[in-house]
């Protein structure tokens, strides 16, 4: 079940400022499993990282769920999936022809909290951005995630997840 709370200004102006009439609306859809909503299970994903914009980084409004953060994401999702991508990762800064790979931070997707599983020599950890530059959402799924780590024994690690070290295989 996808469930989204709404908050909206239905008032009769049109202006920058607080409103005075304010809708809440919680729209439920149910999905059914991960499946009907991601697709089906593939061994390999691989994500397009737009190099000519940023979704999260230090300043914007990331831990905020804004409707305006899934409206910037159509052009590079369908640029991604037009080169076999499954969807698009964020890295936290924007880089050129010459920008440095290795200094990029990836910190979510377009549909989704990015958490990463490693395979280590005592058991599996979970390794997800960190939330202490407030742009990305710290989220009901991250805490779910991190409460069945815990409860299964895992490590569950806040730490950068640089692309050049996903390009060597170090995740």
């Amino acid at each position: 079940l996808y469930v989204r709370p709404n908050l909206y200004d239905y008032g009769e102006q049109i202006r920058v400022g607080t409103s005075c009439r304010y809708a809440f609306v919680v729209t439920c859809t149910p999905i059914g499993n991960a499946g009907a909503y991601f697709g089906k299970k593939q061994e390999w994903k691989f994500m397009g990282i737009p190099t000519d914009r940023v979704r999260c980084a230090p300043g914007l409004p990331g831990r905020a769920k804004a409707g305006g953060f899934y409206g910037m994401n159509v052009e590079a999702i369908t640029k991604a999936k037009r080169l076999g991508c499954a969807g698009v990762a964020y890295a936290d800064k924007v880089t050129g022809p010459e920008g440095r790979r290795s200094e990029l931070r990836i910190k979510e997707t377009n549909a989704a909290t990015l958490i990463g599983f490693k395979r280590n020599v005592d058991g599996w950890e979970i390794v997800v951005p960190p939330l202490d530059e407030g742009d990305i959402l710290p989220g009901r799924t991250r805490a779910l995630i991190k409460q069945l780590a815990e409860d299964l024994g895992w490590l569950f690690t806040e730490r950068d997840i640089q692309i050049e070290k996903i390009a060597q295989g170090e995740f």
